[in-house]
């Protein structure tokens, strides 16, 4: 026809060839929003010319800024919307665009196109009105699927469960453990100790848990005021840690001093907690982190409290500062890692990289107890936390199940499946691991990146005692000086 597209209409046409409702998520949607609401001044103009001798053009601009349009005024609308309501709306967006364009039937209308906007507008009674029907229908939604849940569940009360298609089926300890290696959705609950595991969307399972009674050292540590706990984490356990993983993953990679190929990067968070007796009857919580995962305490009335608050991620604006933006292209550490702390991660330590980890020590009172997730559970916005540090509050919608009578009479490991399942209905597109306790011991989650071998050796070697991690590091460290000799 002649028609000269500019660049930014050009990208948009681009951008959005054969999209379809399924590549619309909200990983891509503001993406789409901004490259086909360039185009608009001149999609406005060529409509406004009713030039119609190359249908294909004009029906492909009006699929573009269609959708662009009303998911424009809803971002401005409710961009603070929870993500259900939000999906909800770019659902709707999609529904309306497939009733308008249907490539079995005829060119769309103008008109049809402007009478099916006018509905989106976020002042109209119409917008409102829809939105409300879906809320209602959501809470419906929501209310089955929990009510499904705490009935799964709640079917027996075998410690150790396997969670397949045909529902949950009680397992013996041996293939829990298999389980644990992430090869099945679990949960469990043994002697005060809950812990759920599900793969979500993601291809593979990259979290590690670990659960441990306390070593003699650990146990000595009951004794010790908060400031020599915490230089011994620091300065002692953690760095033995730190040591004894590198090793180990250096072994996985061909040796070659001076090489290093980043397709054998692996990385991943670390939550570890202790919770320690007191000859008072209470006990200590003593949390360290480092990444993005989450630690909280219910307390008995069921208030929940968020505690390691200094996350170390790239939505964090001290660690963005601390990294600095040079090091952070597209909002991520080398453009790769939305964490800025943890293990394993050699290619991007000298970015910024922190191994130092977040260290908060709180008492625990009787019937309290400790709820742990790492970010796959919190990643559904409506389990959001804010890292900005203004709002140290746990979330709204955590806390209200938490306090939810159902829930309540469940054991440990069944609230743990059900938190799990809960976040991947609410959106969350990684895997998600819950682990509940109020018994002394030890704790981790570990929550693998590019692969799960690292979070795979923190939980093989956090179930050490310090001595034997101690003597491990020796080993591996004379091991090397050999290798290199």
């Amino acid at each position: 026809m002649g028609h000269d597209f500019d660049s930014n209409s050009d990208k948009a046409r681009t951008y959005t060839t054969d999209f379809s409702a399924e590549q619309v998520n909200p990983e891509n949607i503001k993406q789409i929003c901004q490259n086909s609401w360039q185009s608009l001044d001149y999609f406005v103009a060529f409509v406004r010319s009713e030039v119609n001798s190359d249908q294909s053009q004009v029906h492909h601009l009006l699929q573009t800024d269609f959708v662009a349009r009303c998911i424009f005024h809803h971002l401005k609308a409710a961009h603070a919307l929870p993500v259900y309501q939000q999906m909800a709306v770019y659902q709707k967006c999609m529904d309306v665009f497939n009733a308008l364009y249907d490539p079995s039937s005829a060119e769309p209308s103008i008109s049809n196109y402007l009478a099916l906007y006018r509905g989106f507008d976020p002042n109209s009674a119409l917008y409102v009105h829809q939105m409300e029907q879906y809320l209602a229908s959501f809470n419906q939604q929501f209310e089955t699927e929990f009510n499904s849940l705490i009935a799964a569940a709640g079917n027996s009360d075998s410690s150790y469960h396997l969670i397949t298609l045909q529902g949950n089926v009680p397992c013996d300890a041996a293939t829990f453990q298999n389980a644990k290696q992430g090869n099945a959705d679990y949960y469990a609950s043994v002697n005060g100790v809950g812990m759920a595991e599900m793969l979500g969307t993601r291809p593979t399972q990259e979290d590690r848990m670990v659960a441990v009674p306390l070593s003699e050292t650990m146990q000595g540590l009951s004794s010790r005021s908060n400031e020599e706990i915490q230089h011994f984490i620091s300065k002692v356990w953690f760095p033995a840690l730190h040591v004894l993983c590198d090793n180990l993953l250096a072994q996985q990679k061909p040796y070659n001093p001076g090489f290093y190929n980043p397709a054998y990067n692996s990385g991943s968070c670390f939550l570890g907690f202790l919770i320690l007796p007191e000859e008072s009857g209470k006990k200590r919580l003593v949390s360290i982190s480092l990444g993005d995962s989450m630690l909280f305490i219910q307390r008995a009335n069921g208030q929940l409290e968020w505690v390691n608050q200094y996350q170390h991620s790239t939505k964090n604006p001290r660690e963005i500062e601390r990294i600095g933006q040079a090091n952070l292209p597209h909002g991520r550490v080398g453009g790769a890692l939305a964490v800025t702390g943890a293990f394993g991660d050699e290619y991007f330590r000298p970015l910024g990289i922190t191994v130092e980890p977040q260290i908060d020590i709180m008492t625990l009172e009787p019937g309290d107890r400790v709820l742990a997730s790492c970010d796959g559970l919190t990643e559904a916005q409506d389990f959001n936390v804010d890292l900005t540090g203004r709002n140290p509050a746990a979330p709204e919608l955590l806390q209200k199940i938490i306090l939810d009578p159902r829930f309540q009479r469940l054991n440990y490991g069944q609230q743990a499946f059900v938190l799990t399942r809960l976040s991947l209905f609410l959106g969350s597109k990684d895997n998600i691991s819950v682990l509940q306790s109020d018994q002394p011991g030890f704790y981790g989650i570990f929550d693998g990146h590019a692969d799960a071998a690292t979070a795979q050796i923190l939980q093989q070697i956090s179930a050490m005692s310090l001595e034997q991690c101690i003597l491990a590091v020796n080993a591996e460290q004379a091991a090397a000086s050999r290798r290199t000799n």
